[in-house]
């Protein structure tokens, strides 16, 4: 397919095309794949045109650990006139460019490098956008096509500088290769940024927007001579690019240029307040001086934090001595989970050795990356300036597991790692399955009564849990956690907090469940067993399910009211992000961004939610899969969130005044009139430019 796309609509040559496939690895235990090779030379390929490459350059892997594969690859030489290329294939020359990848995901990778096969094999292609649009309009530089250049006369036309040139010196050779070299900077940032933030993607929920935001702002003040206002007027000619294929930039460029002006704020108070505390710091750690401030956000509070964590070795520290020197060969620091903000640096006693370099430790390496936004070439360059030396595996391992968790946050709760892995295996070896929950989104609103049921559940035990040993059965007094066969408890997710309410047995011994919490599935019931002496439950015993109905439904009115109130202020505010919320069956919490702008106006706020519930709008719930998600429009989704593939619930409402639609994990009420009334009980301020306000709703209010 991807060979005859390129052969055929878009016209390339065979003879200018270069196929590379995995010629082997003794190290992995991996032969050629001649499978691959066959393939091509079946389609026509001729066998010069077709090279073996080993690891490095024809095998895909996500990270250290994690799925992995075998490659072929599609190379075009720029240079048609050539007939045989095959010597430059892979060698950096900028003539002859990848434009297709093609990976055969067929392992997964261990901590131990071991390669496992996967029981199920998966293809995953890739198209070079840019490069091939650079072909077929036969451009040398993907900055010479109708991508790029309508940016870039608009930079020429906005700062009177010389035109575009198209030098790819080295920025520092010349003052022409320097402002060639700020042209592409600014064009290819300007169009990421502006993608990126119509998307929904906000620079204080991601560093990596951050910092391209802030690169650019740099290049236009010190090479263009020009603040917000150059990328500002950028925005306009990327969604005019993309108009036809892309329109929503053209109807979001007020909320881009919001939190432009908002993160150019943020920037003038980083060039002239934390660049003179850095400097304070390369005064006693001159080192650090190669280290840019300006371009590497967090390092000021990153480095703050880093000494308490990594305290003095002797009394040379302030003068300029590493921290990691070559002496050391076993450095003590605190764990980060046991350091507060509060923390100060306490005195240790090092073991000295002549041997090698420290390594640094993974777990702070980890923490500047992930709390203050310090890049991972940053932080090797930084453990490298100290005498440390960086464990490039372990910090991977440490980063894929983070986004595991981020995946599964979005099911589960987080509960005590250490106990639950345990846990999780014995339960797994025990072949007890996963406790069947939907049964919590099972309710109606009776038609005569106008009620709300909640129909009572009988399951099956099928594991006691006592002091985090599972056991067959536990007598009464005891505090224990049952998992049953399959529940209407809902668990603390998506703010929402966990139900509470009784399971009755046949044997009329009840347990009053005060917390429900999930793991990987498994939804534990915690609680103490009430009953004599001699009462008992065991495993297999059958459970009568009762919630406390009154309390989840004011936690539904408060779920929904949470979405009225985030859809009211995308309507109040030109641009805002809702950082958190905490739904209970009393009240709501909600913490929102502001961006630079004034707090909205609390009376407005309240007026339009009452509106709605006034208006009587029904809440309906659809089932989506995650590509069914993404095409939808106006969609609010929560920023940095990663959703699961399917099984997607997604909330709407839908009423003259606003129109609410969110993914949502929570338990909703079918029709807004159930929220009775609404009302703002408390506003302050929790950080720059984030407000919380505490919301009392229904027979609350």
């Amino acid at each position: 397919m991807s060979w005859n796309l390129l052969t055929g609509p878009f016209g390339l040559k065979p003879t200018s095309l270069y196929i590379t496939y995995f010629g082997g690895d003794k190290n992995l235990g991996l032969e050629p794949d001649v499978e691959t090779r066959e393939i091509w030379r079946e389609i026509g390929v001729q066998d010069s045109h077709i090279i073996p490459f080993g690891i490095r350059d024809n095998f895909w892997e996500m990270a250290s650990t994690g799925p992995c594969g075998t490659s072929t690859e599609i190379h075009y030489d720029l240079f048609p006139d050539r007939s045989n290329a095959g010597d430059r294939v892979n060698k950096g020359f900028p003539d002859l460019i990848e434009l297709w990848n093609i990976v055969f995901i067929e392992f997964h990778r261990m901590d131990t490098d071991q390669l496992i096969k996967l029981p199920i094999r998966h293809v995953d292609t890739g198209m070079g956008f840019e490069r091939l649009v650079a072909v077929l309009q036969g451009k040398l530089s993907n900055y010479d096509t109708d991508l790029f250049q309508p940016i870039i006369s608009a930079i020429t036309k906005k700062t009177g500088v010389p035109p575009y040139g198209g030098r790819f010196t080295e920025a520092s050779s010349s003052i022409g290769a320097e402002l060639d070299w700020g042209y592409r900077i600014l064009a290819d940032h300007a169009r990421m940024f502006t993608v990126a933030l119509t998307d929904g993607m906000f620079p204080d929920q991601n560093h990596r927007l951050r910092r391209v935001l802030r690169k650019a702002m740099l290049v236009s003040k010190d090479i263009f001579g020009c603040d917000s206002e150059l990328l500002t007027e950028l925005t306009y000619h990327v969604a005019e690019s993309l108009s036809d294929i892309f329109p929503e930039v053209g109807n979001r460029l007020k909320q881009i240029h919001c939190i432009i002006d908002h993160e150019e704020e943020l920037y003038r108070f980083l060039r002239h307040d934390a660049l003179s505390k850095w400097l304070k710091i390369v005064e006693r750690r001159p080192q650090l001086e190669s280290l840019d401030i300006v371009d590497i956000p967090g390092l000021v509070a990153g480095f703050q934090q880093l000494e308490k964590i990594l305290p003095p070795l002797t009394n040379d520290y302030a003068s300029g001595t590493s921290l990691g020197n070559n002496s050391i060969r076993h450095l003590p620091y605190i764990p980060v989970h046991h350091l507060n903000d509060d923390s100060t640096v306490f005195q240790i006693n090092s073991e000295i050795s002549n041997t090698e370099p420290t390594v640094f430790p993974t777990d702070i390496a980890f923490k500047l990356y992930d709390t203050y936004g310090i890049s991972k070439e940053t932080i090797v360059k930084l453990a490298s300036l100290e005498g440390f030396k960086f464990d490039f595996n372990s910090f991977d391992h440490w980063l894929n597991n983070a986004k595991l968790k981020s995946k599964e946050s979005f099911k589960y709760m987080q509960v005590d790692e250490d106990l639950m892995l345990q846990l999780l295996k014995k339960l797994q070896e025990a072949r007890i399955c996963v406790t069947n929950d939907s049964f919590k989104y099972i309710y109606f609103r009776d038609e005569k009564s106008d009620d709300y049921c909640f129909p009572v559940l009988m399951s099956r035990v099928k594991a006691i849990i006592v002091n985090g040993i599972i056991t067959q059965n536990v007598v009464a007094g005891t505090n224990c956690a049952l998992i049953l066969e399959s529940t209407n408890f809902y668990s603390e997710a998506g703010g929402q907090m966990g139900d509470t309410g009784h399971l009755i047995f046949s044997t009329g011994v009840k347990m009053r469940i005060e917390c429900v919490e999930n793991f990987r599935g498994y939804v534990l019931h915690k609680g103490i067993i009430n009953g004599n002496a001699d009462d008992s439950v065991s495993v297999d015993e059958i459970a009568t399910i009762e919630i406390d109905v009154v309390d989840r439904l004011n936690r539904m009115r408060n779920h929904t009211a949470t979405h009225l109130v985030n859809a009211s202020l995308h309507s109040l505010l030109t641009v805002t992000c809702q950082k958190s919320s905490k739904v209970t069956h009393s009240d709501l919490v909600f913490d929102f961004s502001l961006y630079g702008q004034s707090p909205p106006d609390i009376m407005k706020l309240e007026n339009m939610v009452q509106q709605v519930i006034k208006n009587s709008a029904p809440v309906k719930i659809y089932n989506l899969t995650s590509t069914q998600l993404l095409q939808m429009q106006n969609v609010t989704l929560v920023p940095g969130e990663v959703y699961p593939e399917d099984n997607i619930k997604l909330v709407e409402i839908f009423s003259n005044i606003l129109t609410s639609r969110e993914p949502c994990c929570g338990t909703h009420v079918c029709n807004t009139s159930d929220l009775v009334k609404f009302s703002v009980v408390n506003l302050h301020s929790i950080g720059s430019g984030i407000r919380s306000f505490t919301s009392s709703h229904g027979l609350g209010c």
